[in-house]
């Protein structure tokens, strides 16, 4: 949900005509060739989602990746619950699939108590980064409220800022770490995708000019928080493959819910989430194993099945019809 902020190639003559033709198609076949293997050899180095391909995968590492992964995941809006319980389960169902050991800090501020501000998340990341080992932990980072063009909310009553993506830039250069996942479910979200690089992973809700869906009062998780964190992590070996499961899904509920034709024609109807980055480790990074006791206390068939009853959307979208 957007939020408004008031801060401020020479052929011999006595060749036949037939002849050439066949030399000039074996060189055209040549060509196209070597230049189609130079593409796929620049496609490998990329984990971007193209426009034209945006369910696709980011470039495996050449070595499995297994870090400790240490966790910090802030509800920046305190305003509505909705933003503390998503970011309670992002850290759980992530620390149970990819944590290893590492450490978890979850915040989230309330109506009256601003406990993460710009400055707390700087300190956050500062303190992680001194507790890790910085060349070969993970450190992760979700973020989660509502979001502007310029920036994303930290919001009490009384305390209000923008968080924008210069600020988060030096703050995760400060904290030390090489390797990096950041993930922002916010609206308008994708202006943090230049932060992504070839040791940070970058996942967002959205693109820089849409807005996300699913945080209205009555909601426990939005629907980008639910279908990635609850509904594809668990069910997909890589945060990439799980990312590329939940914009299937939640471009499908957003679509069910948008009976304007104009507005799917003009594509107002889809939030349209984006990866980037991570080039140098996430297609080596896999999930860890889950018994089944552990996948159990992630509460995830509760947690959907309060999502489509608060949502009101029970048997009305395929995300809910088997709930």
């Amino acid at each position: 949900m957007p939020f408004r902020f008031n801060l401020s190639t020479s052929l011999s003559p006595s060749l036949s005509a037939d002849r050439l033709c066949r030399i000039v198609l074996s060189i055209i076949a040549v060509l196209i060739v070597g230049s189609t293997q130079a593409f796929a050899a620049d496609g490998v180095r990329l984990a971007q989602r193209s426009a034209n391909n945006p369910g696709a995968a980011a470039a495996p590492a050449a070595e499995p990746y297994a870090p400790k992964a240490h966790i910090v995941s802030l509800g920046l809006w305190g305003l509505q619950n909705l933003f503390r319980t998503e970011a309670n389960q992002a850290a759980a169902v992530l620390h149970a699939y990819y944590g290893r050991g590492g450490t978890v800090m979850v915040k989230a501020n309330t109506p009256t108590t601003a406990v993460v501000t710009s400055a707390a998340l700087q300190a956050a990341l500062k303190s992680v980064g001194e507790q890790m080992n910085r060349a070969q932990d993970l450190l992760v980072l979700v973020l989660t409220s509502h979001g502007s063009p310029q920036g994303i909310g930290i919001t009490t009553r009384r305390h209000k800022e923008l968080l924008t993506p210069g600020q988060l830039r030096q703050y995760l250069g400060e904290s030390g770490a090489a390797n990096k996942v950041v993930i922002i479910s916010a609206c308008f979200s994708g202006i943090f995708s230049p932060l992504a690089d070839d040791h940070t992973l970058v996942i967002t809700a959205a693109d820089a000019t849409h807005p996300s869906f699913g945080c209205s009062d009555k909601a426990n998780m939005t629907f980008f928080g639910e279908l990635f964190f609850n509904g594809a992590v668990p069910e997909r070996a890589t945060l990439p493959d799980a990312f590329a499961l939940a914009r299937g899904q939640i471009k499908q509920l957003e679509d069910e819910l948008c009976p304007d034709p104009k507005r799917k024609a003009a594509g107002a109807c889809n939030s349209n989430p984006q990866i980037l980055g991570g080039e140098a480790f996430a297609g080596g990074l896999h999930a860890a194993p889950v018994s089944g006791a552990a996948r159990k206390e992630l509460r995830l068939g509760e947690s959907r099945q309060k999502f489509c009853r608060q949502a009101g959307l029970t048997a009305r979208v395929s995300a809910c019809k088997r709930v």
